[in-house]
């Protein structure tokens, strides 16, 4: 999927920062060490599916993440395929309560710091649209490592 560009948080005026360290640790975090930054985030699920992609299989981009990676050719949901706010570079590595470790390849619309909730939102991709339902939106630990 290659949804909506993401707005950025009230955090960064930059694409990435220079020095994820010092920006992980200005954000809300919960815990840290020196190899990561724990947070709570809103985690939510997305399938290939056109109501989480906006694309049906015959358009082009389907299945092309943010990063150019294709899933299912490129990427696959094993690898954990993790859509986050531009404020963690592509190919950061995270690992999230309850479902495993995972690699940012992804954005999304909705996939920023949430101000009413002050916290980020994620989103983490699932083979078929039913597992997407079925994790829904939940609230997680996330381990953001350095």
């Amino acid at each position: 999927c290659q949804p909506a560009p993401v707005q950025a948080a009230n955090v960064s005026n930059t694409e990435y920062a220079e020095d994820r360290t010092q920006v992980y640790q200005s954000l809300s975090s919960i815990k840290q060490s020196e190899y990561y930054v724990e947070y709570n985030m809103i985690v939510t699920a997305y399938s290939l599916d056109y109501q989480s992609c906006n694309k049906h299989p015959w358009e082009e981009g389907y299945g092309v993440t943010s990063s150019g990676k294709k899933i299912n050719r490129d990427i696959f949901a094993s690898d954990g395929i993790i859509a986050a706010p531009k404020e963690f570079r592509f190919g950061t590595k995270m690992h999230i309560e309850d479902w495993g470790t995972g690699t940012v390849y992804d954005r999304g619309g909705f996939i920023k710091w949430d101000e009413k909730n002050n916290m980020f939102r994620l989103d983490i991709f699932f083979d078929t649209k039913e597992e997407a339902l079925q994790w829904g939106i939940q609230v997680k630990k996330v381990k953001v490592f350095l």
